[in-house]
């Protein structure tokens, strides 16, 4: 059964990860998880995610 299934191609996001992890700034922003953290480390909740 298992044999019969195609490959799919890999998730875009997952690139986006990758990406993420392997730049060096320290500035950069993780944009493909959708939870920012502020220059303390704390996680930034968006007023509609709260709401």
């Amino acid at each position: 059964m298992l044999e019969d299934l195609a490959v799919k191609p890999p998730d875009p996001l997952l690139k986006i990860i990758k990406m993420f992890r392997e730049d060096p700034r320290e500035d950069k922003i993780d944009l493909g998880v959708g939870v920012y953290r502020d220059e303390n480390g704390m996680l930034n909740f968006s007023v509609c995610w709260v709401n």
